[in-house]
Parts: C-alpha cells; sequence; structure tokens
C-alpha cells in the first residue's frame, strides 16, 4: 500500500485507556456483541445508558477491577471516581463498536477552517453520519482549547494534552426534544488516563445551532452544571465539533480511508518472526491501530500557521479587513439536493491574491 494511503495518527482514547485498564476491550466486545444481538438488524439503534446501568456484564466487571484497584493499594474515593469515568467511557466506546468503529480524522488545515466558520444556521441542518462515530483532533488550536478547560478544572498542568477524540453518539430516549446528540471528549494526555468530559445537547430544528451549542437535556437543571462546561474555551472545542459533523454529511467528495501503518486493522500485526513481532509492538505503542476517514483542509499547513500567527501578534487588523468568516448556506426549497452548503472562510483584496491558495475562495457546493 503506498505511503499516501497510510495515516501517522497516533493511539485512540480507547487504545490508551485499554493500556491503563486491562479487560477493557472485552467488556467492550462483549456489550457491543450483547446489544446488536438484541437490536438485529436495526443498524440505526444506540445503546442508551440506562441499558449498561443495568447491564449485569458490567457492572460484574467494575466491581472485580474496583477490588484489584484497591488491593493494588488505591484509595477508595480514586477507585469510585474512576469507575464512574470507566462506565461513561465504556458507554461512548460500546457504542463506537456497535456501529463498527468509524473514525474521522480532521487535519489541521480544515479545523482552523471549522474554526473560523459561523453556526449561523438551524438545527434541522444537523445530520449524524452515523449513529455512533469518534472525531480525532491533533493540530496545535484545539489542543491548546482543551488545555485551557483541562486546567481550569484544577488538574496538574504538567500533564499536557497530546490530542483529542471525540465520541459522538445519538442518544434515543433520554429526554432531547429534538435530535439529541452526546459528545464525550476523550482528551489524551502525557501520562496517565484521557481526561474526560461529556456534553449532551439538544438539538431543536428550528433553533440555530450557535445557540444550540450551549443547550442541555430537558432533565438537566442548568443550575448544577460544573463551570467548565460554561467555559469559552469548551463552547469552542463543540463548535468546532459540530461544524465538523456538518462537513462530514455535506461534502460532495468521498471520504479517503488511511489505513495504520504496518496493517490494515488491528490485530494484523502480530504475525510473523520475533523481529516483525517487535516492530508490530512498536508500531503498536506509537500509532492508532484503526482505518481511519480523513478530512484534509485545503491551505497547507504552514500557511495556516502564518496565518494564525499573524492574527496573535497584531493581525487582528489584517483580519477584520479582509477575511470573511465561513457559514452554511441553506438549500433553496426546490432544490433536489437539500444539503446544507459550506461557504468555506475567505479573504478580500488583491493583497493577500499571492498569499493563499488560488482554490480558496467562495465556492458554493
Amino acid at each position: 500500500m503506498p505511503d499516501s494511503a497510510v495515516h501517522a495518527l497516533s493511539p485512540t482514547a480507547f487504545e490508551r485507556l485499554a493500556r491503563e485498564v486491562p479487560g477493557l476491550p472485552a467488556i467492550v466486545g462483549r456489550l457491543a456483541a450483547r446489544a446488536r444481538a438484541r437490536i438485529g438488524a436495526d443498524d440505526n439503534a444506540t445503546l442508551e445508558r440506562s441499558d449498561l446501568d443495568a447491564a449485569g456484564p458490567l457492572f460484574d466487571w467494575l466491581e472485580d477491577w474496583g477490588r484489584t484497584a484497591m488491593r493494588c493499594g488505591e484509595e477508595f474515593l480514586d477507585v469510585k471516581s474512576d469507575a464512574q469515568t470507566l462506565s461513561s467511557a465504556v458507554w461512548a466506546f460500546s457504542n463506537f463498536e456497535l456501529h463498527h468503529r468509524k473514525l474521522f480524522w480532521v487535519d489541521e488545515s480544515l479545523a482552523w477552517m471549522l474554526s473560523e466558520t459561523r453556526l449561523d444556521i438551524e438545527g434541522r441542518a444537523l445530520r449524524l453520519p452515523f449513529p455512533s462515530f469518534a472525531l480525532v483532533f491533533s493540530d496545535p488550536a484545539a489542543i491548546a482549547l482543551a488545555q485551557a478547560v483541562r486546567d481550569a478544572d484544577g488538574l496538574d498542568p504538567s500533564r499536557s494534552v497530546r490530542s483529542i477524540t471525540v465520541h459522538v453518539t445519538r442518544l434515543d430516549g433520554e429526554g432531547a426534544l429534538g435530535l439529541g446528540v452526546s459528545l464525550c471528549f476523550f482528551l489524551d494526555l502525557s501520562e496517565g488516563w484521557p481526561y474526560l468530559l461529556s456534553r449532551d445537547l439538544d438539538v431543536r430544528e428550528g433553533d440555530r445551532l450557535d445557540a444550540v451549542l450551549e443547550s442541555h437535556l430537558p432533565d438537566v437543571d442548568p443550575v448544577t452544571l460544573d463551570p467548565v462546561f460554561l467555559r469559552p474555551e469548551m463552547r469552542a472545542l463543540v463548535h468546532l465539533v459540530v461544524n465538523a459533523i456538518l462537513f462530514i454529511t455535506s461534502a460532495d467528495e468521498p471520504w479517503r480511508v488511511l489505513a495504520p501503518p504496518g496493517g490494515s486493522s488491528r490485530g494484523r500485526l502480530t504475525g510473523g518472526n520475533e523481529r516483525k513481532s517487535r516492530r508490530a509492538a512498536r508500531m503498536r505503542r506509537q500509532y492508532s491501530s484503526e482505518s481511519v476517514f480523513h478530512l484534509p483542509g485545503r491551505i497547507p499547513i504552514a500557511r495556516v500557521r502564518e496565518l494564525r500567527a499573524a492574527r496573535a501578534h497584531g493581525g487582528g487588523e489584517m483580519y477584520a479587513r479582509f477575511m470573511v468568516r465561513g457559514h452554511w448556506r441553506r438549500a433553496a426549497p426546490d432544490w433536489a439536493d437539500q444539503r446544507a452548503r459550506w461557504i468555506e472562510p475567505y479573504w478580500k483584496g488583491p493583497e493577500l491574491s499571492a498569499v493563499l491558495e488560488r482554490e480558496y475562495v467562495l465556492k458554493d457546493r
């Protein structure tokens, strides 16, 4: 397989947590298999949180894990807190497994364009490509937002964020008046477990999506929301994720699939002689073993970084004068294709014509 068809993505939150918690892949696979047997041919169904709360295998597994952790010297309150994190993670991972591990990698250039795109469109435009899937962001701007959110929670700042995996799951029967969507943000840290933040949205058809960023399910009292969810950095991360979902479901181009280095799926790197096995183990530590849908941008990464630096060091006037933020345009009622059209961010003025790629212009898809 040519190098152009291989990714260099670091291990996902699930893969990293699986190294820290023995038996995690097995319980996730077992719960997904039970759900698949129950729902049969219904490809749109998802596991509700209450389904897992009542599932005997998860309760038994968490109990065994907790006993083992306490025998190893962990404090009871720490084990209780970690068990709650694991329960939420297992729910997200089980839905991801149930729907065949659809993973999208948003590259730095596209992430920047989406962060500069207004959500000035109604909630009816938001559709999920799959009932459960995941997005990975590894660009510096998204990581800086995630680091700020994590630091605001008062945790050790020396454990820096390296990447973000967002598990997106449609909520069935959990109180949403519109489209209920769960966003589980797993912040991969330089050491230890990923840091988990869960954010549920209630997307109603007539609401503007920029207002939906602060929505919550009807049974949630906003007074009880953790202040971290109200921070502007958290809102910016949700904004980025919602725009990425809109991009996935509105793009005309087919999603490009990139395979992991050294093999096309999990477990394919383990065969052969001892030298190959060592190489396989090394690559599993360094790279994700998932195949991913790659979502590329149109501006070279070096140019994106220059433009971001210009804004950070007094370039605001240039942006205010020339930059037209991206936005979404609804299809006309008589158009056969009713998907939202993405109008990419673009610059006005001949002064920048030599700076930006010629294809980066106003375009109605």
